[in-house]
């Protein structure tokens, strides 16, 4: 079984996020809504994908998988937004974020592609 966080601020988002993702049981799913605990929950369990929003408070989504892959982080690193490609997050993608799904208003069609994204982790 993979083990997945998924980082998101707005806990409604979370919630609908985490049940789609982990609705085929193929995944154990941890859930933070604040990336200041993200960052201490990473530093004592090995996930083997962490999906991130990128608008939050504190740290946004870049920044703090930018952290958790200076930190050691060998998880595959999904940044799930709403937020148009330009190039900071094309430098994001460079950089600490394996793979950016982007939020266009099909839900069902964006948790299939990140569930196939997150069984390549393996």
């Amino acid at each position: 079984m993979l083990s997945v966080l998924i980082i998101d601020d707005d806990p409604d988002l979370l919630e609908i996020i985490s049940l789609n993702i982990g609705n085929d049981g193929d995944f154990a799913i941890q859930t933070c809504n604040s990336p200041k605990a993200a960052l201490e929950l990473a530093q004592k369990i090995k996930f083997d994908s962490i999906v991130c929003d990128f608008n939050m408070p504190e740290i946004d989504g870049g920044s703090l998988l930018h952290l958790l892959r200076t930190r050691g982080s060998t998880a595959q690193h999904i940044l799930y937004s709403g937020k148009e490609l330009d190039d900071d997050m094309k430098e994001l993608l460079s950089s600490c974020v394996d793979v950016y799904v982007q939020r266009q208003g099909n839900p069902e069609e964006e948790f299939r592609s990140i569930k196939a994204i997150i069984r390549t982790a393996i």
